[in-house]
Formats: structure tokens, sequence, C-alpha cells
């Protein structure tokens, strides 16, 4: 990955470290901030979960806790090595380009896969709107609601959604082209 490239998937990254965080019961911020140091520091060789703590002065346990996180899910990998001045094991922890594209991709494609479900199940169902607040309804909860909006009362009207369809086609194609782009890149021989 080079200038653009790299800083978008780097920000793309960020954001799903994030997401991950919060869904382990971390906080996203401190993630982040572990991910943002290990980047910085891979090209020199990685960092230790000690070096991240004195930089941060996190708890290790929080550190170790996000490294495990991380590492399972194949954004950052581990190296052993000799601490300089103890005889203790260290790991110094970087980013691995080709596994972080390997996850990328495949986080890319359970994105196409949840995009694709969606397309099949708006396009063989009809919604309706509220006209006032905007409030969207399958046409079960509109029929259930006798077609009234139960959040102000106005008359649901029939939305038209090949619009939105069209948009959530284009951007499946999208994606699939750009799943394609990146396995001829991650898998060529």
């Amino acid at each position: 990955m080079k200038g653009k490239g790299r800083n978008r998937a780097v920000k793309s990254l960020e954001i799903y470290v994030r997401k991950l965080a919060q869904a382990n019961g971390i906080k996203p911020e401190m993630a982040a901030h572990i991910f943002h140091l290990i980047y910085e520091e891979t090209p020199n060789g990685g960092i230790s979960d000690d070096d991240l703590e004195s930089l941060t002065g996190y708890k290790q346990s929080d550190i170790r806790r996000i490294l495990r996180l991380l590492g399972d899910k194949r954004i950052i990998v581990s190296r052993k090595g000799r601490h300089p001045r103890k005889e203790a094991t260290r790991y110094f922890w970087r980013i691995d380009s080709d596994t972080i594209n390997v996850s990328l991709l495949t986080l890319k494609k359970k994105v196409l896969e949840k995009l694709v479900v969606k397309e099949a199940h708006d396009s063989g169902n009809s919604y309706y709107t509220c006209p006032r607040c905007g409030s969207k309804y399958s046409f079960d909860e509109a029929f259930t609601l006798d077609f009234t909006c139960p959040r102000c009362g106005e008359v649901l009207e029939e939305a038209d959604s090949r619009e939105g369809l069209e948009r959530l086609r284009r951007t499946i194609d999208a994606l699939r082209e750009e799943i394609a782009r990146d396995e001829s890149r991650i898998y060529r021989s």
C-alpha cells in the first residue's frame, strides 16, 4: 500500500478497530491509540507491550487485551525477542501488510454479503414512510399500525424505493469490483 491508498486503509482499519473494541467492552479511543503506536513502530520491527505501557500509561492488562483482540483478528502479528537488559522474553507487535490485506478483504466480503441480503430483502418488500417525521415501516408494520404513524399520527405513504435500491446495487457492484482487484493483488502468483 502506498500514498493515498495506505492512508485510506489505515483510516478504515482505525474505524474497524474502534468498532471491534467497543463490541468487546474496550474503550475505542484506547484501542485506536494502541493501533496507531503499533502502526508507527512497524517499520522499526514493532513495539513491545512494556513499551506501549510506558508510552501510554495504560494498564498492562488493558494493553494485552487489545493486543490479543487485534492479534485474533489478524490485524497485528508478534515476534519473540529478548529484553536488552533482562533475560526475559518479550513480544514485539507489528502490522503485517500481508495478513492485514487478507483481513480487510475478509471484512469487505462480509459487508458485501450483508448488502446482498439487504438488497434481496428490500427488492422483495414494500415500505411506507411518514411524510411528517420520516419514519420508515415495512408493509407488515404499516398494516399493523393501520397505515398511521405511531409517532405523529400522520397517514403513512408508500415509499418509492427504486432510487435507494439502485444506489444499493451500484454500491454492491463497486464493492465486488474492489474485492476482485484486491484478490488479484493479494493472490497473484
